[in-house]
């Protein structure tokens, strides 16, 4: 990014979301897109945000996201062979519920190296409380199903559970369905945003959110003492490069580093898919120039509201917090900050252990 006549504007962001289909086969309590369009992502749309993304002919990561981006296959091929056509250097990335995955699906993500992330929120009873299809049944077993697909074809995927009041007092339920699945390894945990079809009463609290880790970790560590088998937390990855000094504070937040754009399915752009379908964070659309005043605004609310962060002592090695998840209350979430400190000690600790001086 550079200013440009004392305002932001876009040269090439390092990290793009295609929204390539407002639709979804799921209808899950707390989607916070669920008022998006349902409509494909036009293809004049894939084209104009690849060709900007990949202006400076450096590697970007493009994440494929919906609703259920496999609703919209021919957009997902569209967008893969459109840049190796042009010789793109791009990391891909899915973000899929997996219920849709064929062993055809299977054989194209391996084939064109498409990293994959399944989303799941604990074990049967958990994971339908809250990620079901329109008709109130539960998903679990076909996104088991999927993902057994996906091990038969040799790929390896990481999940994305949501953090919410349907799943939070059996948390560690998530640890043997990964295992069982034979294929995961990563969990990241995404604490619900009262977004969408969610409220504040679905979001947790900074206590419920430390003993249900407590309970994850003891579980995970039993699981990699059994098995041999490793499973990593994104959150533990993230602290680490935030001690080894490979990261600096904000740095996950493309949006307030001002290197991501999020493109909805109707072509309109935001600075993070989690704050889609807010007027008042709207850049532009592929139709028209991304509007840089528009970005000026949104970058100051984000540093405004994030300046609680920077005076707290974990910002270091937290890296501070998400914007999406404050925005109602207009203050810092207890459950985000507990669970960063949880890692945190996590990773001091195996450090002191190893005998690293931090």
């Amino acid at each position: 990014m550079q200013k440009k006549k004392g305002k932001w504007c876009y040269l090439t962001p390092e990290f793009v979301i295609l929204a390539l289909t407002g639709a979804c086969n799921f209808k899950c309590r707390y989607c916070y897109a669920a008022n998006q369009a349902l409509v494909k992502l036009p293809h004049a749309a894939i084209r104009w945000a690849l060709d900007m993304a990949a202006a400076n002919g450096k590697a970007v990561t493009v994440q494929l996201t919906g609703g259920e981006p496999l609703l919209a296959f021919d957009r997902l091929c569209y967008a893969v062979e459109y840049a190796a056509e042009k010789n793109y250097y791009i990391k891909w990335q899915i973000q899929t519920n997996a219920s849709l995955i064929t062993p055809a699906v299977a054989e194209y993500f391996a084939k064109h190296k498409i990293g994959i992330g399944v989303s799941l929120d604990g074990d049967v009873t958990r994971n339908n409380a809250a990620r079901i299809y329109p008709d109130d049944t539960g998903t679990a077993h076909h996104i088991m199903r999927g993902l057994s697909i996906l091990r038969d074809a040799g790929l390896g995927v990481g999940i994305t559970c949501v953090v919410g009041r349907h799943n939070i007092r059996h948390l560690d339920s998530l640890i043997p369905m990964a295992y069982y699945a034979g294929n995961v390894f990563r969990i990241g945990f995404d604490i619900l945003r009262p977004q969408g079809r969610a409220s504040v009463s679905d979001t947790v609290t900074g206590d419920e959110m430390q003993a249900a880790l407590v309970k994850v970790l003891q579980k995970a560590d039993w699981f990699y003492r059994k098995t041999g088998k490793k499973i990593t937390f994104s959150h533990s990855e993230r602290i680490r490069l935030l001690i080894d000094g490979k990261l600096a504070p904000f740095g996950h937040c493309y949006a307030l580093t001002n290197r991501a754009l999020y493109v909805d399915p109707s072509g309109d752009c935001y600075a993070c898919a989690s704050l889609s379908g807010q007027p008042e964070f709207r850049l532009g659309s592929y139709k028209e120039e991304i509007q840089t005043e528009c970005m000026q605004t949104v970058h100051e609310r984000l540093e405004e509201m994030l300046e609680q962060c920077r005076e707290c002592d974990c910002l270091k090695v937290c890296g501070g917090g998400c914007y999406a998840r404050w925005v109602k209350s207009k203050q810092a979430q207890e459950a985000e900050c507990v669970l960063k400190k949880i890692f945190i000690h996590r990773e001091q600790k195996d450090i002191i252990h190893k005998g690293v001086v931090v």
